[in-house]
């Protein structure tokens, strides 16, 4: 550790190790004065302490007067005594006695004074008041009082006065009892006389404290200490005398002198506890500002040793500082300045002064020295200038010796053109040839001047021009050779050469024209492309090849100096007179920024360019299939057409035409075909119609005819009839004859519609008319068709916030055993009521849910209800109950059907074989290829297929044969009519039979009679529904109607 600390002084410098013994001075005089400072602030706090606790024993005292019986004081509030307690006994852990003597004040402040036991109330709230000035006086170190003058006092304030009112309020309650029989009056008198005996012991106490603090105190204090003693010791004196009268007297001599005599003690007792309280106050107060006197002069001693300690410091650190900072700046200066001639001064004959004798020495010794070597070195200065001078020149200079030519000298630069060789540099440098030439020069001229060679002694090749000379170096015949690089006038001949050769093989035309506008040069494209000859345009003005373009603006020439650039589209004459279409480029050359040297045109042959526009303009107005007008120029030649129609006076027809099935041959034999399909429709189209018209495809298999100019509504169905037999024609599709009929809606101008939307929806809203009612017709728009249109637009939107508003109701119809007549399944019906138009029919929205797609959305609903009323009944008790639902194609092409139904059939806890799944005969065979694979996966679920309306459609038994179906249902039509028409009936027993021979069970829809059902069982048809049995009703009323069944004795599945 002592090593340490010395290795660490060792680095201050001599300033910072005599502050560090000045700050060790000055922490020994910190610590002792804050020593004696701490002790008297020990003091003082113990005076303030004291000094609360009189406070607090002043501020009881009116309260403690009021409570002995004077008159002339009150008892304090409670908030009041609280108030003194938060003002004075913060640090006197008085809180307890304190909330004593609150309650017991209040409960005497509660109690009428004539009430019994009031004065015991009174005495008891005295004594807690003694205890809370008892308290007080030990907390606050009044009892501890080390000084005389103040001890004898604080006792008479603590302990006799307090002591002396409660025997005052003693006596006064003992007199005033009321008399007994003579055993207990002897027994009062001795009490009495107790207490007479230590009022006279608390007076003698009075007397002796009174006599010690006067003897302690100074003159002003123990004359009124004296007047205090005497005033007092009367009080007492009379107070005994009256109290021994009370004691002899009658009651009403109590009155007349003991109760003054003791109202007069208790203002004496009153006037001498304020005045020695206030006198312990002042004793104590004279007190702290003695130890605050003692501490500032302990303070001012400590700064004034602090300042004697500092001045010697300050005057032996200047004795040592002062010449070792004078030696400092001497040494720094000459380090800076190398001035060896300076020197420090200093007289004094210890360390220091012999310390700065032998530094000028030193000094004087390195000055002499100094000098000796400028000397020698001004001499190599001047040959290392010329050195330096050789190095520093830009151009490479070499000297080579004559005959060897090794290399006798070189500056940097020549340097790198010597690629690091010492030896003959011309063997390398030069090809053989050239260097027998310089030499050839050298020896005949002792000269070389503008040699131009391509040096390849460098690191790479480069051209120079050498220029030498002949002379003597150091004794020896050499060679001094300067080379100039010219490598950048090369390059510049090469790129000028290079942009010639670009000029002439460049595709683009170029045309350069000076500043009076007339043609200099063209390269060979701009004369291929127009056949002219190069010298036939020289002299020319650019107008004379130019066509079609801004030269003809007299400011043309004017903004394009203006702008410096310039292009745009325009012509270029041929020498055969035609021009084709290029894309011109100016651009302007200047020899300065005001001054015009040159004009550069390029022009670029845009012919293909143009053709490429023209068939993007053709295509985005034509069908890309047909070349028919497409929507865009159909609504544009319409828009004409109204416009001339209204000046003229003349009507215009719409007509809307869609291909009846084209779905069907698009799916079946193929897009190519369909493709061929509609071209030959569009072909006998355009032949039907009038030159003026416009025939236009809209998409998919519709279009849309504009008739111009036509007179009526007989002119236009004329047009109509031709139409639609030449499409009804057979067309002939890659050697196969095909058939296809049209529905067309047609709307006339002005009658139909004043403006283009409303013509085309209403000849659309005729056409799906024209399609509702049978296919392969026309028909004109009418005011009820735009009805049914509108009808059918709420339905579907409407539809679309169905689910959502829980607008939908799932209602159920039995279907019952043919031979048994037990109810088997039931079939889900859905029906809609909507609040704008009522109860909507299941033919009706259903087509249109359907056709816009909505239909997954609701069969999954449908799905889920009857999923959950499935489970419901189970949970009735109604055992299980199979389901049947009916799925559309778009349900059936639906991903999601196979998922949708296995979660549903998982969650409610449905047996897959419980949930019947009705499909039309016509989605199986519309789509047959793809209705195999997820007919296949519904099967794989384990759900039962059966198909709907049967017999209606167009069946192939070779694909019903492939179909996973478990049931067929014979539509109601047949059903209905088979009594009345043996065709009819035949036909149901031939599907009953059908069904049966391929393992299927047949249902009978549409029972409303007992023949019919009677009929049917005959037939052996498995199962029946219809009205005869219930109509379809919803769960309540069918969960009603299952449990009657069953209590007739009809079984219901379990």
């Amino acid at each position: 550790m002592p090593k340490f600390l010395t290795r660490r002084l060792g680095r201050l410098s001599v300033g910072r190790k005599l502050l560090v013994i000045y700050l060790l001075d000055l922490t020994a005089v910190i610590f002792i004065s804050g020593i004696l400072i701490n002790e008297k602030f020990i003091a003082i706090d113990f005076g303030r302490k004291e000094m609360a606790g009189i406070a607090y024993i002043n501020a009881l005292r009116p309260s403690l007067l009021a409570l002995a019986g004077w008159r002339d004081a009150d008892p304090a509030t409670d908030a009041a005594l609280a108030g003194i307690e938060r003002l004075h006994g913060g640090d006197l852990r008085s809180e307890e006695r304190s909330l004593a003597f609150r309650q017991a004040v209040e409960r005497v402040g509660r109690s009428r004074a004539d009430a019994p036991g009031h004065q015991a109330l009174e005495h008891a709230a005295l004594e807690s008041g003694r205890a809370l000035v008892t308290r007080v006086g030990n907390q606050s170190n009044l009892i501890l009082d080390p000084d005389l003058d103040s001890y004898y006092t604080m006792s008479l304030v603590l302990l006799r006065f307090p002591e002396l009112l409660g025997l005052a309020a003693a006596l006064d309650a003992h007199l005033d009892r009321p008399r007994g029989d003579a055993a207990e009056e002897a027994e009062s008198r001795m009490r009495y006389f107790i207490l007479e005996g230590r009022v006279d012991a608390i007076a003698a106490a009075i007397r002796s404290d009174y006599t010690e603090a006067s003897a302690a105190a100074a003159a002003p204090l123990r004359a009124r200490l004296d007047d205090s003693r005497e005033r007092l010791g009367a009080g007492i004196a009379a107070f005994q005398a009256a109290a021994r009268g009370a004691l002899d007297g009658r009651d009403d001599a109590r009155a007349d002198a003991f109760e003054p005599t003791r109202q007069s003690l208790l203002g004496e007792l009153d006037r001498a506890w304020s005045e020695a309280s206030a006198d312990l106050d002042m004793l104590l107060r004279s007190r702290e500002r003695g130890f605050f006197m003692r501490m500032w002069l302990h303070l001012g001693t400590a700064l004034f040793l602090l300042l004697l300690i500092l001045s010697a410091v300050y005057h032996v650190a200047r004795q040592i500082a002062l010449p070792l900072a004078r030696l400092s700046d001497v040494v720094d200066t000459v380090r800076r300045t190398g001035d060896h001639r300076l020197r420090a001064h200093w007289d004094s004959g210890d360390e220091i002064g012999r310390l700065v004798v032998g530094f000028n020495d030193m000094l004087a010794q390195l000055d002499r020295e100094r000098r000796i070597q400028q000397e020698l070195a001004a001499s190599a200065r001047a040959a290392e200038a010329q050195r330096d001078f050789v190095a520093a020149i830009p151009i490479p200079i070499m000297v080579t010796a004559i005959p060897g030519h090794e290399v006798l000298d070189a500056n940097p630069p020549g340097r790198a053109w010597l690629g690091g060789r010492e030896g003959d540099p011309w063997a390398g440098g030069m090809e053989p040839t050239v260097r027998a030439r310089f030499f050839q020069q050298l020896a005949d001229r002792d000269a070389v001047d503008e040699f131009e060679v391509r040096w390849q002694g460098g690191r790479e090749p480069s051209w120079a021009v050498l220029s030498a000379r002949r002379f003597t170096y150091q004794g020896r015949d050499a060679v001094l050779t300067a080379f100039t690089p010219v490598n950048h006038l090369k390059q510049l001949e090469q790129r000028l050469e290079l942009w010639a050769k670009v000029f002439e093989a460049s595709s683009e035309g170029i045309m350069i024209i000076d500043a009076r506008h007339a043609i200099l040069t063209v390269n060979r494209a701009l004369t291929r492309h127009t056949g002219h000859d190069a010298r036939e345009l020289v002299g020319m003005t650019p107008d004379y090849l130019l066509a079609e373009t801004t030269l003809e603006d007299p400011d043309f020439w004017h903004r394009l100096d203006q702008r410096g650039a310039w292009q745009g589209e325009g012509g270029v004459r041929r020498r055969n007179g035609t021009t084709y279409p290029a894309w011109l480029v100016a651009s302007v050359v200047r020899d300065g920024p005001d001054r015009v040297s040159h004009y550069i045109f390029t022009s670029i042959d845009i012919s293909d360019r143009k053709r490429s526009e023209e068939r993007i303009r053709y295509l985005a107005l034509h069908d890309v299939l047909t070349e028919l007008p497409n929507r865009f120029l159909c609504i544009e030649r319409l828009g004409r057409a109204i416009r001339e129609a209204r000046l003229a006076g003349r009507r215009v027809g719409v007509l809307f035409l869609d291909l009846d099935r084209f779905k069907v041959i698009n799916d079946s034999l193929g897009h190519h075909v369909g493709d061929a399909l509609l071209k030959s429709v569009a072909q006998r189209l355009l032949a039907a119609v009038r030159p003026g018209d416009t025939v236009s495809r809209l998409g998919g298999d519709e279009f849309v005819i504009v008739l111009r100019d036509v007179a009526d509504g007989d002119a236009v169905l004329a047009l109509v009839d031709q139409l639609v037999p030449a499409v009804r024609r057979a067309h002939d599709i890659d050697g196969n004859e095909l058939h296809v009929s049209c529905s067309v809606g047609i709307a006339l101008y002005p009658e139909d519609g004043a403006d283009i939307d409303e013509l085309m929806r209403h000849a659309d809203v005729a056409m799906y008319q024209s399609k509702a009612g049978g296919r392969d017709t026309a028909r004109f728009f009418t005011s009820e068709m735009n009805e049914r249109a509108r009808r059918r637009q709420r339905i579907e939107s409407n539809l679309r916030h169905a689910v959502e508003r829980d607008a939908f109701r799932l209602h159920f119809q039995p279907r019952v055993d043919a031979r048994s007549g037990h109810a088997v399944s039931v079939e889900a019906l859905l029906r809609w009521h909507d609040d704008e138009l009522g109860g909507v029919s299941p033919g009706e929205f259903i087509p249109v849910a359907e056709e816009s797609g909505q239909i997954v959305a609701i069969g999954a609903w449908v799905v889920e209800r009857a999923c959950a009323q499935h489970a419901a009944w189970r949970r009735q008790g109604l055992g299980a109950v199979p389901v049947s639902i009916n799925v559309s194609a778009l349900q059936l092409r639906d991903p999601e059907l196979i998922a949708t139904l296995d979660d549903t059939l998982r969650r409610h806890g449905v047996a897959p074989a419980d949930l019947e799944i009705e499909l039309t005969e016509s989605t199986l065979m519309d789509t047959s290829d793809r209705t195999l694979a997820p007919l296949r996966a519904l099967k794989a679920l384990g759900v039962r297929l059966s198909i709907d309306d049967f017999g209606t459609g167009y069946s192939s038994l070779a694909y019903l044969h492939r179909f996973p179906i478990d049931m067929l249902k014979i539509d109601r039509s047949f059903v209905h009519r088979m009594l009345d028409d043996p065709t009819h009936l035949a036909i149901v027993r031939a599907v009953i039979g059908l069904g049966h021979t391929l393992g299927l069970r047949v249902v009978a829809e549409g029972v409303e009679s007992g023949p019919t059902a009677r009929m049917l069982r005959e037939a052996r048809c498995d199962e029946l529904q219809g009205f005869h049995f219930a109509r379809p009703m919803d769960a309540d009323a069918l969960a009603a109607w299952l449990a009657a069944e069953r209590e007739r004795g009809a079984v219901v599945p379990a």
